[in-house]
């Protein structure tokens, strides 16, 4: 259910708790950058971001209820990740183990 409500690379399934924490990496990674760039404007120097992109993702997880569905829940955490990873939609799915510590 995490693979597909993350849309992540078929080549890196969370199949145990290492997963998991990569998961939870991955999603604490984008919320915290997305809040030091919450910029009036668009900005492009560590990802391209729309502006008030933690406004954005706030917007996204507005409507949703807490008695919903555990998917729709991923699904919706899924979105707001994808304004940091692939605002513009480059990416066809999300490799949460590339740390991009390379570059």
């Amino acid at each position: 259910m995490l693979n597909k409500a993350f849309n992540l690379c078929s080549d890196y399934p969370i199949i145990n708790a290492t997963g998991i924490y990569f998961l939870e990496n991955w999603l604490t990674s984008a919320y915290t950058y997305m809040s030091m760039l919450n910029y009036p404007y668009e900005t492009n120097f560590l990802q391209p971001l729309p502006s008030w992109p933690a406004n954005t993702s706030c917007y996204l997880l507005s409507n949703i209820s807490t008695s919903s569905p555990d998917n729709i829940l991923f699904e919706a955490i899924h979105e707001t990740a994808e304004i940091y990873y692939n605002y513009g939609g480059p990416a066809t799915c999300n490799n949460i183990f590339d740390t991009g510590d390379s570059s």
